[in-house]
């Protein structure tokens, strides 16, 4: 069974908000009748709170402890993103 995401109200697992903060995001959702706050990613914009609702859902469906699926965005450096050129 697949889950839809995004901002709209009707989505299965929804970002209730999220906020730039500096060079990062803190994104709170909406899942299987439960809150997840303050879930930091190491990225900027709109579409990388999607991608981050994304993973960060497959990781809950998949019995991935919550803890560690909003840790997950933080071990890890993405090469050559948010780099001076």
């Amino acid at each position: 069974q697949g889950v839809s995401y995004g901002f709209d109200k009707n989505a299965s697992l929804r970002i209730l908000s999220y906020e730039q903060i500096g060079f990062s995001l803190s994104v709170e959702l909406s899942f299987q009748n439960k809150t997840y706050s303050d879930i930091q990613v190491p990225l900027i914009g709109r579409h990388n709170a999607l991608n981050a609702a994304a993973v960060f859902g497959m990781a809950i469906v998949l019995g991935i402890p919550e803890k560690d699926a909003s840790g997950c965005f933080q071990d890890r450096y993405l090469r050559g993103y948010q780099q001076t050129v």
